[in-house]
């Protein structure tokens, strides 16, 4: 019996100790060979990578007005996984945030650990879910790109999307500058994926964005939607655009368009609403056209301000087509085919420049291709090579017919005039300054000029044609007597978007204006799309540039005409100095 016992207790010792044995090459196998594959798996379950986003710069005027920031807002999301009665929670969670309930049904029956509900939800919304206290229900913070101003300058700042990339404006063309660079921190998980430590050895702080500070001023970009609001109202247009530049330096101080939208709610409106007119709609100048055919030939020297052309009195044949004025003219200055917009003038001035004259006076204008302005979307405009002309192309460019432009493109071509004769890039940006928007750490400068025409051909057609146009010609409704007025209007009919004929009583009425007219500080631009009350670029768009200017230079300090000659007839008075 000893025996059989003792036999007992060796047979279990050696199972023991062959499980022992096998157990501990077990985990020297693990431990050693196997080491590296087993605390892989472990980092992988319990150890994570956690973004840290960076916060977006702010988009300020040249003011330090903020008009784009980024501020923190909760986000809701779910565990389906730990939510037991989901029809319940399902109705509750879209009464508090206005939802669809077969939509967040839809997501909580997902089987996944997480899921959004709502992202970016108001704090009253916030609140309501909370007293919900509905298990497996959460929050998150995220960042909100808001636009204080609201509809205020909405084509120029664009708008981000839901994961916070710019996908307009100044928000799509500076979103590497503006979106800085996310960084990351790791992050110890349970066995339930719950966060229990942050923080470890590897990590990278995220950088902020740089914040752009633009050219425009708040100020003023108000007052132009304000004007183009109010004309494309009165009118009862489809639309239009405006564009108010700094002349000389061709800086934007603002830039409109109508319709328009809050960027803070773009998702809720027609793509059309979107549409940026001053740079993304292309039109017939109509007359606006003529004054850079006037400077080419005078440029040329073929012609001088005085140079009379016999206007055949409303209506003269070219090459078999028949040009007619709005009212019969005999002869005209090249002062005056400006002045009365003559159609058979100013095409016997570009008969005198030729073919290929006329096409190397309107490119060097910036006519034909963008501007470059620091913006998504510009078109080019159309200008087809010469090749391509017709016989009629030679009457009806300088008229402003078989061309295309931009307002943008034409408020730059206006600036030449100002600018002694130099074509300037619009420049939209002024630079980039640090998150908070305090310390400007890189400044964009202006463009170099590019030489378009003599410093006496702009200044003449600027303080004389122009402003002739003003005083005596066809916009005498941009007439001010607070400031001096030059400009030019036109009225062009809406090509077929075929390209053959025209669209039956439509048509884009427009006016550029450069005031004052003896020192210019701002060249005006505005286009209204098809208006139906009138059409006539002289009685709807002249006005509404004659408000924008009063309004703008009265901002800008700009004594107007009678402190002038006040200051002017009292120094007079006084005689030289010393002389009492």
């Amino acid at each position: 019996m000893t025996k059989l016992l003792a036999i007992r207790r060796a047979f279990a010792l050696i199972i023991l100790l062959s499980a022992f044995t096998t157990l501990g090459a077990r985990l020297v196998w693990i431990q050693s060979l196997q080491h590296d594959t087993w605390a892989s798996l472990a980092r992988k379950y319990h150890e994570a990578r956690r973004p840290i986003p960076a916060r977006r710069g702010m988009i300020l005027d040249r003011n330090g007005v903020k008009l784009a920031v980024t501020v923190t807002r909760r986000s809701v999301f779910a565990n389906p996984r730990a939510i037991s009665d989901k029809e319940r929670a399902a109705r509750v969670l879209a009464k508090a945030l206005d939802l669809d309930k077969s939509d967040v049904l839809l997501r909580l029956q997902q089987p996944k650990y997480f899921c959004w509900v709502k992202r970016r939800v108001s704090r009253s919304e916030a609140e309501a879910v909370d007293r919900l206290g509905i298990r497996g229900v959460g929050f998150r913070h995220e960042r909100l790109r808001v636009y204080p101003g609201g509809t205020l300058a909405a084509h120029c700042l664009g708008y981000v999307g839901i994961e916070d990339e710019g996908l307009a404006g100044i928000e799509q063309r500076f979103d590497r500058a503006l979106s800085g660079r996310p960084g990351f921190e790791n992050v110890l998980r349970d066995g339930r994926g719950r966060t229990i430590a942050v923080g470890g050895q590897r990590h990278k702080p995220a950088v902020d964005g740089h914040s752009v500070v633009l050219t425009l001023d708040s100020v003023l970009q108000e007052i132009v939607e304000e004007e183009l609001r109010r004309a494309v109202e009165k009118w009862e247009a489809v639309g239009g655009a405006a564009v108010l530049l700094e002349a000389g330096t061709a800086d934007v101080l603002a830039i409109a368009s109508f319709p328009t939208y809050d960027p803070n709610a773009f998702s809720e409106v027609d793509e059309s609403r979107r549409l940026n007119r001053a740079i993304g709609m292309v039109f017939e100048p109509g007359s606006t056209f003529k004054p850079f055919v006037a400077a080419g030939a005078l440029d040329s020297g073929l012609v001088e301000a005085d140079t009379r052309f016999f206007c055949h009195n409303g209506a003269h044949s070219f090459n078999g087509r028949v040009l007619h004025d709005a009212h019969g003219y005999g002869w005209l200055t090249v002062r005056d085919i400006i002045v009365k917009s003559s159609n058979i003038g100013i095409a016997q001035v570009a008969a005198l420049l030729g073919r290929r004259g006329l096409h190397h006076a309107i490119t060097r204008f910036g006519f034909g291709r963008p501007t470059g302005i620091e913006l998504p979307g510009e078109e080019a405009g159309i200008l087809r090579p010469t090749r391509d002309w017709t016989h009629y192309s030679m009457t009806s460019i300088p008229m402003g017919q078989e061309i295309a432009v931009t307002a943008i493109g034409l408020a730059a071509g206006y600036n030449v005039f100002t600018c002694r004769g130099q074509w300037v890039q619009p420049r939209l940006i002024l630079g980039l300054a640090d998150g908070d928007g305090s310390r400007m750490v890189e400044a964009f400068g202006p463009s170099p000029g590019r030489p378009v025409v003599r410093p006496d051909v702009a200044r003449l057609l600027h303080s004389d044609f122009l402003y002739s146009v003003v005083e005596r010609g066809t916009a005498r409704r941009a007439k001010l007597e607070s400031y001096s007025v030059g400009g030019k209007t036109g009225t062009a009919q809406v090509a077929c978007k075929d390209g053959r004929g025209y669209e039956p009583g439509a048509y884009v009425a427009s006016f550029v204006g450069i005031a004052p007219v003896d020192k210019p500080r701002v060249v005006c631009l505005v286009m209204v799309d098809r208006p139906t009350k009138s059409h006539y670029g002289g009685v709807v768009s002249a006005p509404a540039v004659a408000a924008i200017v009063e309004r703008t230079l009265s901002y800008l300090g700009v004594p107007p005409k009678q402190v002038q000659l006040a200051t002017v007839e009292g120094s007079r008075r006084l005689g030289p100095v010393g002389s009492r």
